[in-house]
């Protein structure tokens, strides 16, 4: 079986480009930050899984 390395997506690395980028008082700053939050924790929740499926 190949077992590929997991990367981060690449939505992940634009919002991230795209938080840095924008301005604290623009409007679509929290909206921004709130996506990037539930990308970001659905990326570790990705990793945190691979660690006790490795043993399989």
């Amino acid at each position: 079986m190949i077992i590929k390395e997991r990367t981060v997506p690449i939505e992940l690395k634009q919002l991230e480009a795209l938080n840095e980028r924008l301005a604290d008082t623009h409007i679509a700053k929290e909206l921004v930050n709130d996506d990037l939050g539930r990308q970001m924790a659905g990326y570790k929740g990705e990793i945190n899984l691979d660690y006790p499926l490795s043993f399989l």
